[in-house]
């Protein structure tokens, strides 16, 4: 048996984690990566990741009312303590991947 990586557990879920350390947390940051072009929009691991983001907290996601969070200060810590509201650039990074990815796929046009 070969040793695995962060990135091997997390890839096995099928989504981008926060990062090597934080395998098992969402980060709408990573919605980014088809605006600088680091991956296509129709990248299967990019839409899970997508799609898991657009879930409710309660379903391990980041969207609530329409807004998402940037992760789930729950399980991250930001050094910065307390409760954290959503962010408005997490929103439109989210419909900007959502349009995106939307060329490919049409639901997330119409999510958009």
């Amino acid at each position: 048996m070969r040793n695995r990586t962060p990135t091997d557990r997390s890839a096995d879920k099928g989504w981008f984690a926060q990062s090597y350390d934080e395998k098992d947390t969402l980060d709408s940051a990573v919605l980014i990566m088809p605006l600088v072009f680091f991956m296509s929009a129709a990248d299967p691991r990019f839409t899970s990741t997508l799609n898991n983001i657009l879930k409710t907290p309660e379903k391990g996601g980041l969207t609530a009312n329409s807004s998402v969070y940037r992760y789930n200060t729950d399980k991250t810590d930001d050094g910065v303590g307390g409760e954290e509201g959503a962010f408005s650039l997490c929103t439109l990074w989210t419909v900007e991947a959502l349009t995106r990815a939307g060329v490919y796929h049409r639901p997330y046009l119409d999510k958009a």
